[in-house]
């Protein structure tokens, strides 16, 4: 990123109200669960499979003194 960029067009991250002055570690992870039935003989029957929602871990830090507007 430039210079001027950095000057005029300040991108912050907003989480609702919340805004951190450094977000110092971001995780994300997405998953399935696969359905299992069971049967008379032999091994489990896998059918079917829904996502899971959605995780975000974050590690922020803020600055004192800040304003919540």
């Amino acid at each position: 990123m430039d210079i001027l960029s950095t000057l005029f067009f300040q991108n912050t991250r907003r989480i609702g109200m919340i805004i951190p002055s450094v977000v110092i570690s971001e995780k994300h992870q997405d998953s399935a669960e696969i359905t299992e039935h069971p049967v008379q003989y032999g091994a489990a029957i896998s059918d079917h499979a829904y996502d899971k929602p959605s995780e975000v871990t974050m590690e922020l830090g803020f600055a004192g003194g800040g304003v919540v507007n």
